[in-house]
C-alpha cells in the first residue's frame, strides 16, 4: 500500500478536533443530512479646516503600547485583513470602479524597472518586484502611515524616501521625512520632523539622479534640501515667507543643480546653485491673487522647457518657458478650461511631460487628460463623464510619472499604467489594500457577508469569497436590517439608498433637501424591535417610521451642528443616544431621548469633547460609554444615569490621539473595544486600564468597530487600510472537532486510509478515539456496509502503533498499556455494534494515519473517524487527507469535519491525476469537488482548481496559500468556515472510477 501519500500531502498548519461522520454520524451520534453621478465620485475628502477636531492635542506616537502594568490583561489574537482585494464590478460603469483605495505618489528603483513603491493616502508605503502585479505593505508601523511623495537613490534601490502626511487630502499632518535603507522593511526618521500638532505637509520630495545623498522636500513652510542623506536638512524660503507652501518641486535634466520650485500661488522659483539660492521667474506667470494651485513639469527632451499647470477656482492655464524658467508664456487652451474644476484648487493637479517628446503632456485633475501639441489642445485619456473614451482609471489625480516608458497614474481608486500613451490603462491595484473606510455593517444572519462605505470608492460587499461594488462615490455609513441582510441603507455624500436586492437597483431615499449634504453620509440607525423605523442624522435627526418611505424631522435643532453619531439603547429601542458638533470646532454637543425622539434632553454637561461614538449597556439603557475626539486623557467617558453625570474613563494607558468608535461586548463583564487613530484598545471590569489590542493590526485609524457573534469577532473599519477582523478577548481560535471519512473499502491499494498530524510543543500529547465503524451505518441506508471492520494506527515511520478488531476487546500492544472497553464506554462514543473497532491513544506531536479494512479481505461501505479528548491539551489535531477507491453513485469519497468555537480558514482540495506519480496505476483521472454544510446545502464547489464555476480566476488566492494541485483537473477550493458540520465530496468526472484523495487544510 501507498499510505505514504497520505504522510507526504498533508501539511501541520492549524488546530483540528474530533468527528463528522456525513449521511452516517454527526456530532451527537446521528444521521447528517446533506449607481450614482459623476460630481459624487470625484469629491475630496473633507477640508483641511477638519484637521484639528480630529488630530489636536496629539503628539507624535512612537509605539503603541501600555506605561504601565495591566491587572487582567487579555492575550490579544492576530488581526487578519479581510479586504477590499482584487474588487469585482458587477455591472457599474468602468469609470467608476472596480478599485481599491486612494494613493498619492509612486517611485521607480532607477537600476530595476520591476522594482517599484507606491504610498497610500493613510496607508503607508507599498513595494512591488514584479511591476505592479503583486504589491506587498511597509511603513505599516511608522507613528503615522500617510504618504505624500516617495523618492528612490539612484544607485541603490534599497534606499527611499518618504514623505508622511496627506498633502493632498489634508487629513493627516506630516511627521517629517522617514528614510529606509533595505527596501522598505525598517525605516528611521530623519533629521526633517514635525509634531502633529504643528499641522505641516510635504507636498512632494525630488532627488538628485547623480547623487542620492542630495534630496529635496517642497513644504508648507518652505523648501529644505540634504547634502548627507537626511541626517541634516537646511531651510530656504525662496519668496521670504514662512507659510507658503511649495507645491512642487522638480530638478533640471541633466544639470541637478538646477532647482526649480512653484508655490501654490503659482509663483515660480529656481536655483543653480543646488538650492542655496533662488531667483523669480520674471514674466508670463498666473496672476498670484487668483491662482490657488500649481505644479511643474520637466523633460529630458529639452531641458530648457518648463511647463507650469495652474488652477484657480474657474480656470485651469498651462505655462510654458523656453529658458529653463527665466520667463513664461501661457498658451492659449479653451479646451484646457473645460476641466477646469474647484477641486483642482485644492486636491488633485498633477503634470508629467514625456521623456521623448516636449510636446506630449499629461495631466491629472478630476480625470486623467492629455496634450500631444504641446498643451494647445486637451482631451480624455481615461477618465471622465460617462460614455467618455477609454473609461477605466478611477477619478482625482494625485500623481503621474513617465516611467520605463510608461505612464504611472495614482488616483482616488488606487494605482494604474498605460503602455501607449494612455490609449489603454492596466490596473494594478488588486492587492494593494488601502481602503478609506468610514463605516461597515456585517449581517446578523450570515457572519461571511459584510458591507463597507468608503472614501470615493463606493459601497461594496464581501460575501466570504470575494469583495464586489454596487455603487460609486463617497458612501459613508452603513446599517443593515438585523432581521433582513438583503436590506441595507448606505449614505453616500449626496444621497442615502436603501436596498432590497443589491441585484436590482437601489431606492434613493428623500430625506432633506434643507440642510446640504454630508460629506462621510449620514449615520443611520435601524430600530431592532421594528426595523421599519429608522433614524438618519443630518443637521437634525429624522425619523421615518415607514422603512424610508417617509421622514419626520423629531429634533428641530437651530444652530447648524451635525449629528455625528446616533444610539439605541439595545433594552429599550426607545431611547436614542445623539451627538453633535461642528465640523470647524473640537466641541460639540450630545443628547438623550426616552421617546423615540420626541423630546430631546441636552446632556453636555460634563464631555470635554465631541462623541465620535456611544456604546450603551445592553441591558440599561441608563449605561453607556462614549468615545471622544480628545487625546489619552479625554478618550472615553462614562455614565450610570444617562448622561445626567459623567466620569472619565479614559485611564492612563491609551495613546495621546483621537478615540474614533467604541462598542460593548455583549455578555461580557462591561468588556469594551475603542477605535482609535493608533488602533484598537481593549478594557473589561476586571481591568484597571485599558490594553492595545493591536496584534498584526497596522497603526492605522479605526473609524468603526463591530462585533460579530457568530464568528466571535471584533472587526475594524480602518481609514487606509480596509478592514480587519480578529477574535474576541478570551475566545479560543476556531478549531476543527470530529473527522471523519466514509468511503467504500477494497482490498490492497484501495482500503480506507485516513491521515492527520498531531501539532504541538514538545512534551505535549493529544488524547483522541478513533473508531472504524460498518454494520452501524445500514440503519442509515447503507446497504454493502463493511460488516466486520479492523482499525490500525501508524506512525510517521509506517510502523503500527495500535490495533483493534472488536472495540469490547481490547489488543494492548505499542501505545495501548491496558484494557480500553471501560474507557471507551465512559467516553460516550462507543461503537454501536459489537464487530466494529475503536482505539483510545495518547499521541505525541507527529504525523499518523488510520487504516480501515474489512476482516478477512471482505469488502464494503466503511467510516474512518476520530474524536478529541483532550480539548484543553496544547496539542491539537491538525489536517486531515483521506486516500481510496472513488466509484460512481453513493460510492462517492466524503470527508466530514466539524468547526467549533470560533471560523476557520481552510483549503480543500481533491487530489486524482497527480497520484500516478507515487505509482498509484488506477489514478482518478479528473477530480471534482464539493464542500457542503450541515444542511447538505453546497457552501462551495469546483472542477478546475485555477477557476470558479462562476468563470472567475481563483489561482492567485489558492497559490497564496501554497497549496496549489499539480494538475489542472484537480479540484480546490479557499474558504472560511463558519461553525457548524461540513462535508468534502469528491467524485470522478464524468462518474468515473479510480483513487483519489481528499485533502483538508485549516489555515488558521
Amino acid at each position: 500500500m501507498s499510505r505514504s501519500i497520505i504522510l507526504t500531502t498533508v501539511v501541520a498548519i492549524a488546530a483540528l478536533a474530533a468527528v463528522l461522520l456525513p449521511k452516517a454520524y454527526h456530532a451527537n451520534h446521528t444521521p447528517s443530512a446533506r449607481a450614482v453621478t459623476h460630481e459624487m465620485e470625484s469629491d475630496p475628502p473633507p477640508p483641511p479646516a477638519v484637521k484639528e477636531a480630529r488630530f489636536g492635542g496629539e503628539t507624535i506616537k512612537t509605539e503603541r503600547q501600555q506605561s504601565s502594568p495591566l491587572v487582567n490583561a487579555v492575550s490579544v489574537p492576530s488581526w487578519q485583513e479581510v479586504g477590499p482585494l482584487s474588487m469585482t464590478d458587477p455591472g457599474q460603469p468602468a469609470i467608476f470602479e472596480p478599485s481599491q483605495g486612494r494613493m498619492n505618489t509612486i517611485a521607480v528603483d532607477p537600476k530595476n524597472p520591476q522594482h517599484l513603491y507606491a504610498g497610500a493616502a493613510s496607508g503607508g508605503v507599498w513595494v512591488t518586484n514584479d511591476g505592479g502585479t503583486t504589491w506587498s505593505p511597509r511603513a505599516q508601523m511608522l507613528p503615522v502611515i500617510t504618504i505624500s511623495s516617495l523618492v528612490v537613490d539612484p544607485n541603490d534601490g534599497n534606499v527611499v524616501y518618504a514623505a508622511t502626511g496627506d498633502a493632498d487630502g489634508r487629513e493627516t499632518p506630516s511627521i517629517g521625512v522617514y528614510k529606509s535603507t533595505d527596501g522598505g522593511a525598517t525605516w528611521a526618521v530623519t533629521g526633517l520632523t514635525y509634531q502633529l500638532t504643528d499641522f505641516r505637509y510635504i507636498p512632494k520630495l525630488a532627488i538628485d539622479p547623480t547623487n542620492g545623498s542630495n534630496v529635496y522636500a517642497g513644504t508648507t513652510e518652505g523648501v529644505y534640501y540634504t547634502r548627507n542623506g537626511g541626517t541634516n536638512w537646511t531651510k530656504v524660503t525662496p519668496d521670504g515667507g514662512n507659510f507658503t507652501v511649495y507645491r512642487d518641486i522638480k530638478l533640471r535634466p541633466g544639470s541637478p543643480a538646477t532647482v526649480y520650485t512653484v508655490t501654490d500661488a503659482g509663483v515660480f522659483f529656481r536655483s543653480v546653485d543646488s538650492g542655496v539660492t533662488w531667483q523669480a521667474a520674471t514674466a508670463g506667470l498666473p496672476d498670484a491673487a487668483s491662482t490657488m494651485r500649481a505644479v511643474l513639469g520637466v523633460t529630458a527632451a529639452d531641458p530648457n522647457i518648463v511647463y507650469l499647470l495652474a488652477a484657480s477656482s474657474t480656470d485651469l492655464g498651462i505655462y510654458k518657458s523656453n529658458d529653463g524658467g527665466s520667463t513664461f508664456a501661457k498658451i492659449p487652451s479653451d479646451s484646457l478650461k473645460t476641466f477646469a474644476t474647484q477641486q483642482a484648487t485644492f486636491y488633485d493637479l498633477v503634470l508629467a511631460i514625456s521623456p521623448t517628446n516636449p510636446s506630449e503632456l499629461m495631466g491629472g485633475v478630476v480625470s486623467v487628460i492629455r496634450s500631444t501639441d504641446g498643451g494647445a489642445t486637451w482631451f480624455y485619456t481615461s477618465s471622465g463623464p460617462n460614455n467618455t473614451a477609454n473609461p477605466i482609471v478611477h477619478v482625482d489625480q494625485h500623481d503621474i510619472e513617465y516611467i520605463n516608458n510608461a505612464i504611472y497614474d495614482c488616483s482616488d481608486g488606487g494605482l494604474h499604467r498605460s503602455p501607449d500613451g494612455g490609449v489603454s490603462w492596466a490596473n494594478l491595484s488588486p492587492t494593494l489594500g488601502v481602503g478609506q473606510i468610514y463605516q461597515f455593517g456585517g449581517s446578523k444572519q450570515n457572519p461571511s457577508l459584510i458591507y463597507v462605505g468608503e472614501q470615493d470608492n463606493g459601497f461594496n460587499r464581501y460575501n466570504g469569497t470575494k469583495w464586489e461594488h454596487f455603487n460609486a462615490g463617497d458612501f459613508g455609513r452603513i446599517a443593515v436590517d438585523p432581521t433582513n441582510d438583503q436590506v441595507v441603507y448606505a449614505s453616500a455624500n449626496f444621497a442615502l439608498f436603501k436596498y432590497t436586492d443589491l441585484n436590482t437597483n437601489p431606492t434613493q431615499l428623500q430625506v432633506t433637501a434643507t440642510e446640504g449634504k454630508r460629506f462621510e453620509g449620514a449615520p443611520i440607525v435601524i430600530n431592532p424591535a421594528n426595523t421599519q423605523v429608522v433614524y438618519a442624522g443630518y443637521e437634525n435627526v429624522y425619523r421615518s417610521p415607514d422603512g424610508g418611505a417617509t421622514w419626520n424631522n423629531v429634533s428641530n435643532f437651530t444652530d447648524k451642528q451635525n449629528v455625528n453619531v446616533i444610539a439605541l439603547a439595545p433594552s429599550d429601542p426607545k431611547t436614542l443616544y445623539v451627538g453633535r458638533s461642528n465640523a470647524f470646532s473640537s466641541t460639540g454637543s450630545f443628547y438623550r431621548s426616552t421617546d423615540e425622539g420626541g423630546t430631546f434632553t441636552d446632556i453636555s454637561a460634563g464631555l470635554p469633547l465631541t462623541a465620535t461614538g456611544v456604546a450603551v449597556d445592553p441591558k440599561n439603557p441608563m449605561r453607556l460609554w462614549v468615545s471622544l475626539q480628545g487625546g489619552n486623557t479625554n478618550a472615553v467617558y462614562f455614565s450610570q444615569d444617562g448622561g445626567a453625570t459623567w466620569t472619565n474613563f479614559s485611564g492612563t494607558t491609551l495613546p495621546n490621539s483621537s478615540t474614533r468608535a467604541i462598542v460593548y461586548e455583549n455578555g461580557s463583564q462591561d468588556a469594551l473595544y475603542i477605535g482609535t487613530v493608533a488602533g484598537v484598545y481593549y478594557r473589561n471590569a476586571t481591568m484597571n486600564d485599558w490594553q492595545a489590542y493591536n496584534n498584526n493590526l497596522p497603526n492605522v485609524i479605526v473609524d468603526s468597530l463591530e462585533i460579530d457573534y457568530n464568528s466571535s469577532k471584533i472587526r475594524a473599519g480602518t481609514y487606509g487600510r480596509g478592514l480587519w477582523q480578529t477574535l474576541l478577548a478570551g475566545v479560543t481560535p476556531g478549531v476543527v472537532g470530529n473527522v471523519s471519512t466514509r468511503l467504500p473499502v477494497g482490498t490492497g491499494d484501495n482500503v480506507l486510509i485516513e491521515g492527520f498530524i498531531v501539532q504541538g510543543p514538545a512534551g505535549s500529547a493529544k488524547k483522541i478515539i478513533v473508531r472504524a465503524i460498518g454494520p452501524s451505518l445500514v440503519p442509515f441506508g447503507i446497504t454493502d456496509a463493511l460488516a466486520n471492520p479492523t482499525l490500525e494506527i501508524h506512525d510517521a515511520n509506517n510502523a503500527i502503533v495500535a490495533t483493534n478488531d472488536n472495540w469490547k476487546t481490547t489488543q494492548v500492544g505499542g501505545l495501548i498499556t491496558g484494557d480500553q472497553s471501560a474507557e471507551i464506554t465512559a467516553s460516550g462514543l462507543a461503537p454501536g455494534n459489537d464487530l466494529e473497532s475503536a482505539i483510545i491513544a495518547n499521541l505525541a506531536p507527529g504525523s499518523y494515519t488510520a487504516v480501515v479494512r474489512g476482516l478477512g479481505n471482505t469488502v464494503g461501505t466503511g467510516v474512518v473517524d476520530a474524536y478529541d479528548l483532550s480539548a484543553g491539551s496544547p496539542a491539537k489535531l491538525a489536517n486531515i487527507a483521506t486516500r481510496g477507491l472513488i466509484q460512481p453513485g453513493d460510492k462517492l469519497m466524503i470527508a466530514g469535519f466539524i468547526v467549533q468555537n470560533g471560523p476557520v480558514r481552510a483549503v480543500v482540495r481533491a487530489i486524482g491525476p497527480s497520484l500516478a506519480a507515487f505509482g498509484i496505476t488506477n489514478a482518478l483521472a479528473d477530480t471534482t469537488l464539493q464542500l457542503r454544510d450541515q444542511n447538505g446545502a453546497i457552501v462551495v464547489e469546483n472542477d478546475n482548481w485555477k477557476v470558479r464555476l462562476d468563470g472567475s480566476s481563483q489561482q492567485a488566492e489558492v497559490e497564496a496559500t501554497g497549496l496549489q494541485p499539480t494538475n489542472d483537473l484537480e479540484a480546490a477550493v479557499v474558504t472560511t468556515l463558519q461553525p457548524g458540520q461540513y462535508t468534502a465530496q469528491v467524485r470522478g468526472k464524468p462518474e468515473s472510477t479510480g483513487t483519489g484523495v481528499v485533502q483538508v487544510y485549516f489555515l488558521q
